[in-house]
């Protein structure tokens, strides 16, 4: 009964607005909350399931040829959360998933934006991502995952444990909290505490404070928005908030 995030869930529920990013977020948001909000999770469901193309997805909802592994990340985080709730999809959405990343995959380890662009810190959470979650569903109900997904997600780890850096996203270093989400999903789906030797939660804290402004944000609304969900997202992984190991005593 917080006013403020009751403000913002009267948004949601006004603006019904289309597209994969906007879709799979109000997911997230409904999934996490009391089964009143079902019907709401529900419609973001569908939407999702209808605009996949062999479970990839591009901005809107043609389910066209075209597609990029930002846009299918999120349209699989969305289903995931879906799915989590009791929501039904084909096992083919799952296993047509895997297929595409482990072909998609780099000889290096890591993804790009577009099958054989160039690897990329933010494009290897992705690709990292939905083979850990269609790794989940696939084998569920086995004793043993599927060994072409485990030999992906190695390589993957591996590239993205060489070139981790803090908050800093690899090569460039562009879109350094969409990245940082993008880490935060991955240690969701695998559980790993450390890459490059580093604690991946104190590292991204510390590049989240050094970016921070005085009045609190990162600059842009959706830049700030990641930079939350990946610090508040996140406590499971650790027994103190990361903003208050990092010296910050309070979030306003």
């Amino acid at each position: 009964h917080n006013p403020r995030i009751d403000k913002a869930l009267r948004f949601l529920e006004a603006h019904d607005s289309d597209g994969t990013y906007a879709r799979a977020l109000r997911a997230h948001v409904w999934a996490a909350l009391p089964d009143e909000y079902a019907d709401h999770l529900q419609i973001e469901g569908a939407w999702l399931k209808q605009a996949h193309n062999a479970s990839l997805y591009d901005y809107g909802s043609d389910a066209g040829l075209r597609f990029d592994h930002s846009c299918t990340q999120y349209g699989i985080l969305g289903m995931w959360e879906y799915v989590k709730r009791g929501g039904q999809v084909s096992a083919n959405f799952w296993t047509d998933a895997a297929e595409h990343f482990i072909d998609a995959q780099n000889g290096d380890g890591g993804w790009g934006y577009q099958v054989g662009g160039s690897s990329t810190g933010s494009m290897t959470t992705a690709g990292l991502t939905v083979l850990y979650i269609a790794r989940q569903w696939i084998r569920r109900e086995h004793r043993r995952a599927d060994a072409a997904i485990n030999a992906a997600i190695a390589k993957g780890l591996d590239w993205l444990d060489r070139h981790f850096d803090g908050g800093n996203n690899p090569p460039g270093g562009g879109r350094s909290l969409y990245y940082l989400y993008g880490i935060e999903r991955v240690a969701l789906a695998s559980g790993i505490k450390l890459l490059n030797g580093q604690d991946w939660f104190e590292s991204g804290a510390v590049h989240i404070l050094g970016e921070m402004g005085p009045n609190g944000s990162m600059g842009s609304l959706e830049d700030t928005a990641f930079a939350l969900a990946f610090a508040f997202s996140s406590f499971s992984f650790v027994s103190t908030p990361p903003l208050r190991r990092c010296g910050v005593a309070e979030v306003q």
